[in-house]
């Protein structure tokens, strides 16, 4: 027995090797099945946008109520690329790296709503909303009401918009959002100018629209009956010095000319004129404004003396002239004046 115990002992030792070698083989085995490989795709975080508005996913291209989108721009971390087609609608990263994309999408079309205060849209809305392309201008025609004219404009968001009043539109430049603008108009201020010639009353008058207009006009003496001319058919009427407007439509001139009064004349008339008689100053029919004095002069010859017969019409003043002739007037004419001219012979006894 002693002889093999040595044998035994490296038995034993061998057999005690053998086992820890087993075990160590098998928990090395065991952690070999339950280890999981290493993954190294790179981890990307899409974050989506509508009108700089976050969203959860990304849009359709046309959504259930028919509003269409399109894809704007991106901004992607570590200089990563991305493709975006539009056709598919489908966007892809050329080279991927760890980090967030964000992707930016905006509305193919916008609405712009347009309100007018005495005015029509169209020539007949005073409210309307339009579909505008994206980044395309609008133009709008607006006319204003009768007897209105531009007053402003304004937009939401600070929008510039500008109203040209020779076309009546209303433009906006590149639209690029959903934008509301207001247009206002105001009553036209209306300028009559009143031009008198022979006469008093001349003026300029302002009034808004529609209003009415009316100044005194007066002649000078010695004019009368006014011929009155008014520009852009604006309609007046003219009674007791009083020329009146009732509603002025427009800028307007009116030229008020006073006529000069014709004078009023008399006749002063020799009818019946005897041979021995003769006219040394004056006319057989003489034209005298009225008020004004009618005179005549006549001579008779020698041994005649003048008999004179106006129809019970005798002369203001007669007086004998240094030629011999009597001259006759008549002061401050009012009527007609027929004269007969008769002649009788002087009796020189009576001037004995």
């Amino acid at each position: 027995m002693l002889k093999n115990k040595p044998i035994v002992i490296i038995l034993a030792v061998l057999l005690a090797l053998s086992v820890a070698a087993s075990s160590i083989g098998f928990v090395l085995s065991k952690k070999g099945k339950n280890s999981k490989p290493v993954d190294n795709t790179p981890k990307i975080t899409y974050e989506y946008f509508l009108e700089e508005q976050p969203i959860v996913s990304m849009p359709e291209n046309t959504d259930e109520n028919g509003e269409t989108y399109e894809f704007s721009n991106y901004v992607c971390d570590n200089n990563m690329i991305l493709d975006f087609d539009p056709v598919t609608w489908t966007y892809k990263i050329n080279n991927k790296t760890d980090g967030t994309c964000k992707l930016y999408f905006v509305k193919s079309n916008y609405n712009v709503e347009i309100i007018a205060t005495n005015g029509l849209i169209n020539e007949q809305d005073s409210s309307y909303t339009f579909e505008v392309p994206r980044l395309t201008d609008g133009q709008f025609s607006i006319i204003p009401n009768e007897g209105y004219e531009f007053d402003e404009v304004s937009c939401t968001n600070d929008k510039e918009a500008n109203f040209d009043i020779s076309t009546n539109m209303l433009n906006i430049n590149s639209v690029s959002e959903d934008i509301a603008c207001k247009i206002n108009f105001k009553k036209r201020m209306l300028t009559l100018e009143i031009k008198v010639k022979n006469g008093t009353g001349a003026t300029t008058e302002e009034r808004e629209y529609g209003e009415s207009v009316s100044a005194i006009i007066q002649a000078n003496e010695g004019y009368e009956k006014p011929k009155i001319e008014c520009s852009n058919k604006q309609e007046f009427t003219y009674e007791n010095n009083n020329l009146t407007i009732s509603k002025l439509t427009d800028n307007s001139v009116c030229s008020v000319t006073f006529s000069k009064t014709p004078a009023v004349t008399y006749n002063l008339i020799i009818d019946e004129l005897p041979e021995q008689v003769t006219i040394t100053s004056g006319n057989k029919k003489q034209s005298i404004i009225s008020g004004k004095d009618g005179k005549f002069s006549l001579r008779a010859q020698d041994g005649y003396q003048i008999v004179l017969d106006c129809n019970g019409v005798k002369p203001s003043d007669s007086q004998e002239d240094a030629d011999g002739s009597i001259t006759y007037t008549f002061l401050g004419m009012s009527k007609n004046i027929t004269c007969n001219i008769k002649t009788e012979l002087i009796d020189e006894n009576t001037n004995n």
